[in-house]
C-alpha cells in the first residue's frame, strides 16, 4: 500500500482523528516540498481532498524509541517519520487545520514504544488523549 490513494470514509472522521506512530499521510498534487533532502514525500492527493483534512481536529503521537539528534533527522526513520508529520501539520494549520503532533518524551511520558495503550504509563497516555479531546468539545 505504500504510495497509494487511501480514501477514508467521511463517516469515520467527521469528528476527529487520532493516530499514533503514523508513517503515511497525504500531501497536495501541487508539489509541497516535505523533507530536508527536498524530495516529496506522502501520497499525493488533489488539494480538495487535502483539504478536508481542515476540517477535522487531528491528533498524532510519536513515543520516545527516536535517536537523540536533531542533525539529518531524515536519516533516522522514526525521527524522520515525526519531522516530517510535523511538517504536514504545518502545512495544515498554516490552511486554517487543527493538527496537534505530540512528541511523548517532550510532555514528561518517558518509555512508550509504538503501541503506548499497552505500555506501563498508558493512563498517562490515555489521560493526555482525554484531555484533548475535551479542549475540542470531542468528548
Amino acid at each position: 500500500m505504500v504510495n497509494e490513494r487511501i480514501d477514508i470514509p467521511a463517516e469515520l472522521y467527521e469528528d476527529e482523528v487520532v493516530s499514533f506512530f503514523a508513517d503515511r499521510y497525504q500531501v497536495p498534487e501541487e508539489g509541497k516540498v516535505l523533507t530536508l533532502s527536498k524530495k516529496t514525500e506522502g501520497i499525493e492527493v488533489p488539494m480538495s481532498d487535502f483539504m478536508e483534512y481542515t476540517k477535522v481536529p487531528i491528533i498524532v503521537y510519536y513515543g520516545d524509541n527516536l535517536p537523540e539528534t536533531d542533525e539529518r533527522p531524515e536519516i533516522y526513520e522514526w525521527t524522520r517519520r515525526l519531522h516530517l508529520m510535523r511538517q504536514w501539520a504545518g502545512m495544515l494549520n498554516d490552511l486554517g487545520g487543527d493538527v496537534t503532533v505530540i512528541h511523548l518524551p517532550e510532555i514528561g511520558l518517558h518509555g512508550n514504544t509504538h503501541f503506548p495503550m499497552s505500555d506501563l504509563n498508558n493512563v498517562e497516555v490515555a489521560d493526555h488523549l482525554s484531555k484533548w479531546l475535551h479542549e475540542k468539545s470531542l468528548d
